[in-house]
């Protein structure tokens, strides 16, 4: 009996042997191109594009990926992992919406995986989606009620919505794992403050400062715009909510704030929240005007001291600015905050760095030895004076004490640039870039990465 296989037949079977054979010895690039090949060989194998184009994710070619996923769903050929992967090369091209769309059609379809809602629940914070993420935190605590992410996420939804019920979210979350990178400290002391109260405004707004302290401004936001609604006559709501609104980019922040002055004009939190925001206009006559009502109103409150020192500093008056610091510390000076603000005034200007700025360091540092930021001043001041082992031990207590903060980590592998040390430097600031990639400090970490450890 003759064989019944022909060589039509034969040869892309030998391709896709050949393929097996050798995929874990060529490139992923090479790889992709193999499955592409076997694929037009073998027209009717649609599995071979999704093969292809989880192969084209593992060389970081994404937007490849992405035209090959889409082709498998054209041919019914899109499993699961590919849909997966096609949502996570979106998120890598910077198309999160798509990347939502094919997260949500998954929900939809059962799959119930905790790790994929939280890069959903992540994404909805982002945009201020708060509705659809709290949706998506009640069914992730049913599905896994030993994930903390979820309770802590639900108990700041709560903060700005009803605070008092936000606690026991945060309790939840010191027994299931009180990462530092909670703020669990920090805002149930805001939560107590806020119990304080029987008006709900206050209770908002009190946990609104929470929520804005720990950079939550967009939810700080929500809480505050419910905070008036609730009590509109309530002048701190209006101040605070002015600020978040510039802080969230709206334009109406100026309206709140003229609102809060109308309510309380003898405020001078009012008043220096008016400050910030003609500072940012870039008007330093006018938010000078208002820091210094401020002082008029609370003279022993050395905020409004740092802040015109800031003023006088950005239009050029150094010795005025050099006053304005020196007094702050001088009115408050068991306070470690505006020791620390000389100490990093000085580093601007160098001319007072050894004389009133290594001390007042040296000063914060005493005073605030558990705070991190004391820390990370007198180092960045003696790394600027060259005192390098000194430095050095300044900036890892810093890191030891604040691990998930990026500044401590950027500066210490800037000391370990300026050493010559270039794989701690490297390091050190890979670390501070991934622990806030989109952050203030994220393009100078770039920058330092890109010009000095290509």
């Amino acid at each position: 009996m003759k064989n019944s296989f022909r060589p039509a037949v034969l040869l892309p079977l030998i391709l896709l042997l050949f393929v097996t054979l050798f995929q874990s010895h060529i490139s992923g690039l090479e790889r992709t191109a193999q499955f592409q090949a076997a694929y037009r060989l073998q027209p009717w194998r649609h599995d071979l594009l999704e093969k292809a184009g989880l192969s084209a994710t593992q060389k970081g070619d994404f937007s490849g990926a992405i035209d090959l996923f889409l082709q498998a769903r054209q041919k019914d050929s899109l499993t699961q992992a590919g849909q997966l992967a096609l949502a996570d090369a979106y998120i890598q091209t910077g198309q999160p919406d798509l990347a939502l769309r094919e997260w949500e059609s998954l929900l939809e379809n059962g799959l119930q995986e905790p790790r994929l809602m939280l890069k959903m629940v992540r994404l909805y914070h982002q945009r201020a989606d708060f509705g659809r993420e709290t949706e998506l935190l009640q069914s992730g605590i049913q599905i896994a009620p030993e994930l903390a992410e979820f309770h802590w996420r639900l108990g700041l939804l709560n903060m700005a919505n009803s605070p008092l019920a936000a606690l026991p979210f945060f309790e939840r979350v010191q027994t299931l794992d009180p990462q530092p990178g909670y703020h669990l400290k920090e805002l149930i002391l805001a939560l107590d403050r806020a119990s304080l109260g029987d008006s709900l405004a206050y209770q908002l707004t009190v946990s609104a400062q929470g929520l804005a302290a720990i950079g939550e401004w967009p939810l700080a936001q929500t809480g505050l715009e419910r905070a008036v609604a609730v009590d509109s006559t309530y002048a701190s709501a209006w101040a605070l909510l002015g600020e978040a609104r510039q802080q969230t980019g709206s334009d109406e922040a100026l309206p709140a704030l003229e609102q809060a002055l109308r309510l309380d004009p003898d405020s001078a939190t009012t008043h220096a929240h008016l400050g910030l925001y003609w500072q940012r206009q870039g008007d330093y006559l006018k938010s000078t005007q208002n820091f210094q009502q401020a002082l008029r109103l609370e003279p022993a409150n050395p905020v409004w001291l740092i802040n015109l020192g800031e003023l006088a500093f950005r239009q050029g008056d150094v010795p005025g600015a050099h006053a304005y610091y020196l007094r702050a510390a001088e009115i408050s000076p068991a306070n470690p905050s505006t020791w620390r603000a000389l100490a990093l005034f000085c580093l601007q200007t160098e001319g007072c760095l050894e004389q009133d700025g290594l001390p007042a360091a040296y000063k914060a540092r005493s005073l605030g030895e558990d705070d991190w930021r004391n820390a990370d001043a007198l180092g960045q001041v003696l790394m600027a004076l060259g005192q390098v082992e000194s430095a050095r031990a300044a900036l890892v207590s810093a890191v030891e004490l604040a691990p998930a903060e990026p500044a401590a980590r950027f500066h210490l592998g800037l000391l370990y640039l300026r050493s010559g040390d270039l794989q701690l430097a490297r390091q050190n600031l890979q670390t501070a870039l991934d622990l806030d990639p989109q952050g203030p400090l994220a393009d100078a970490i770039r920058n330092v990465i890109d010009r000095y450890l290509p």
